[in-house]
């Protein structure tokens, strides 16, 4: 289970200065979903700010913050640490809404990732639109600093400092990847 777990249409919450260690699933999960047939389950998750957590060691599977399907959602300040998969996630499609107007700034997340996964990233976006990702410290992500994968729209990025991003199984590890394979 997540450290902390929102979903089922909840609006203007906030989720401040908490330490969580070794969860079951992601630290931090803010997640809207539909049924499978696409009709609404719920409203997406709206409104919420996430700012100035302590986060690391979640289970194998598991993230530091996962943003899935919502939109209106502020991650600030937030410290991440060996997380096994994405530092912070922002996605969405198949049975969740797509997130929209995002902003994740200034949070430090170290040592993240799994080398050999190329869907990861300590920051990873899919399906978004109107994401602000700005004045984050990556440090030593593997094997992408920041991977934006398939179909974001309207993204800023700016002022990020990304150090040593590394893999043994890429021949190229990268502070940014774009793509849609």
């Amino acid at each position: 289970a997540d450290g902390i777990h929102i979903s089922r249409a909840s609006l203007r919450g906030a989720v401040v200065g908490n330490v969580i260690r070794a969860c079951g699933d992601d630290c931090i999960g803010v997640i809207s979903v539909r049924t499978l047939d696409g009709s609404t389950a719920c409203d997406p998750c709206t409104d919420i700010v996430i700012a100035d957590n302590v986060l690391s060691a979640p289970s194998p599977i598991g993230r530091g913050i996962a943003l899935d399907g919502s939109r209106h959602i502020s991650v600030i300040g937030n410290v991440i640490r060996d997380t096994p998969n994405q530092g912070i996630l922002a996605g969405g499609g198949g049975t969740s809404y797509y997130p929209a107007f995002l902003t994740i700034v200034g949070n430090t997340i170290r040592n993240h990732g799994d080398q050999s996964d190329n869907l990861t990233g300590a920051i990873f976006v899919r399906n978004t639109q109107g994401l602000v990702i700005q004045g984050n410290s990556l440090e030593q992500p593997s094997p992408f600093g920041v991977n934006m994968y398939y179909d974001n729209r309207g993204i800023i990025m700016v002022g990020n400092t990304i150090t040593d991003a590394w893999s043994t199984a890429y021949a190229f590890p990268s502070v940014l990847t774009a793509r849609s394979d």
